[in-house]
């Protein structure tokens, strides 16, 4: 963390008290979104022990808020530029890979003068006192060539009669179009539309859910290869809607920091039970086997079998069962 640093660098808070206050006031009376607020709330948090001064790397902060580094990188940039906090370029090379962190320190709350609220009102009211002189400006409206023209243009629009257009569009139109377009083009994937649904349900955007789909991937071919079993998935399509319900009914009553984690954990534990049931489905039809040759040999003789068939059931026998009667009937 580099805190031998910060013990040298002076804040310009004194209490934890003060730097609290001064958070609250920025988050109130600046205009941030919520990840900017969350990221000011984590410095925060990490800047109480030296009174307003940090240092903490944005990977940390993207891992901790559980949003990318990207994201964190705008964030911050945001900040300064509202005059929030300020960052010192410490970043050096660490001799055990990787670099070091710069150090960040938050700045008091400063109320805007008079002189700078009327400054921003008069310049966002410029643009509505101005008037634009275009070369419309000097057409007269009222010469017939001009208005035989327009109302050209107007039957011609009125002939497509749109009625619905990208401002009419609400959002929930907009999730049901990306939702359905995701379901359409995974057809052929060997899961159902309602277990799409689901992986659509999980997800904000399309980009999200086709990678919750590439997990389900991920972890049936890891489990296939530890365990040497084919698995597919148009045999488990049940099995994963109803994993995907509890998955969904854990997130409402629970709060889930990693969901990816947590839904790839889930995917691997669902092949692997189905690789258990499958493998005590096999050893129990063989066990049946053994059993009816060991209490009537003559059948599986004078079946059409082969011999080797036969051969097998009887070091199968021997194998689980033994010679004695007592373990066939236990």
């Amino acid at each position: 963390m580099g805190l031998e640093r910060l013990k040298n660098h002076k804040g310009q808070f004194s209490t934890r008290s003060e730097v609290k206050n001064a958070v609250k006031q920025h988050i109130e009376y600046k205009s941030l979104n919520q990840s900017e607020k969350d990221i000011l709330m984590y410095l925060q948090a990490c800047a109480l022990r030296y009174y307003g001064v940090c240092t903490v790397l944005r990977q940390t902060i993207a891992e901790k808020l559980s949003i990318s580094v990207s994201t964190v990188a705008r964030g911050l940039r945001t900040l300064r530029r509202e005059e929030i906090i300020q960052t010192y370029a410490t970043r050096r090379k660490n001799y055990r890979g990787g670099s070091g962190a710069n150090i960040i320190e938050i700045l008091p709350f400063n109320e805007p003068t008079l002189e700078q609220k009327e400054t921003k009102d008069t310049s966002s009211n410029t643009s509505d006192d101005t008037t634009h002189t275009t070369t419309l400006s000097c057409v007269n409206p009222t010469s017939p060539m001009i208005f035989e023209g327009l109302q050209q243009l107007v039957i011609f629009f009125n002939c497509f009669n749109i009625k619905h257009t990208l401002l009419d569009t609400g959002k929930h139109s907009t999730d049901e179009n990306w939702r359905s377009a995701f379901t359409r083009a995974r057809q052929r994937t060997g899961l159902s539309p309602e277990t799409l649904d689901l992986f659509c349900l999980l997800s904000s955007d399309a980009k999200e859910a086709h990678n919750r789909l590439g997990m389900l991937y991920r972890a049936k071919k890891m489990v296939s290869i530890q365990r040497n079993s084919l698995l597919l998935l148009e045999e488990m399509d049940r099995s994963v809607f109803q994993t995907l319900k509890k998955v969904i009914a854990t997130c409402k009553t629970s709060v889930i920091r990693h969901l990816d984690n947590y839904l790839y954990r889930t995917f691997v534990n669902l092949f692997q039970a189905q690789v258990d049931n499958s493998i005590t489905k096999t050893r129990s039809k063989y066990l049946e086997k053994i059993r009816g040759f060991y209490e009537n040999p003559s059948f599986y003789k004078n079946t059409n079998s082969p011999d080797s068939d036969t051969k097998d059931l009887e070091d199968l026998r021997d194998y689980y069962l033994g010679d004695s009667r007592e373990g066939v009937q236990a």
